[in-house]
């Protein structure tokens, strides 16, 4: 017997074929209404029909490399490690300017220093952040490794203090 079977996910590709490419077939009228709204980078014209927050992710730390000027320096090669990253997450560009831009990008969306970036900003229309970041997940990111039971938390208190961290989090934004 398998102590660990496997969890059947619903393709999105098989929702659409099944449902005849309407892709409101299964849903709600709530869920119909839950259209994505336009997102627009508030420092430029390049991103007024804007709906995909990532992508606004990805163009809009342009807008702030100074911030990064003292924190990541000029790069001699085309590749580099993310010290952040544990494991060391390796970073690499077309060139060394590339390369450290791509540095830039990593940890403004990874390590979230992109939200900081913006929280400093305070020209920024009010419930960018938000729209931008989204909701906070109730749900902690769990990291998975192969090999390993990754069924079981590490501890349960882990998980009752991320919760009360959520909770507190939600209550000092509102």
């Amino acid at each position: 017997h398998d102590d660990n079977p496997m969890k059947v996910i619903e393709s999105i590709t098989w929702r659409i074929q099944k449902d005849g490419f309407n892709i409101y077939a299964s849903t709600s009228q709530k869920e119909k209404n839950n259209v994505k709204r336009v997102i627009k980078c508030p420092k430029c014209k390049d991103f007024d029909k804007n709906k995909d927050s990532n992508n606004l992710k990805l163009h809009i730390f342009h807008h702030y490399l100074d911030f990064w000027e003292d924190k990541v320096a000029m790069m001699t090669k085309n590749d580099t490690v993310c010290d952040k990253c544990s494991p060391l997450k390796r970073i690499v560009g077309a060139n060394p300017e590339g390369c450290r831009t791509a540095l830039i990008c990593h940890r403004a969306i990874q390590h979230e220093e992109l939200r900081t970036v913006l929280e400093n900003d305070k020209e920024l229309p009010e419930g960018f952040i938000e729209d931008l970041f989204g909701d906070i997940s109730s749900k902690p990111v769990k990291v998975m490794h192969a090999g390993k039971n990754n069924s079981k938390p590490d501890k349960p208190s882990d998980k009752d203090q991320s919760e009360q961290d959520v909770r507190e989090e939600r209550e000092r934004i509102l």
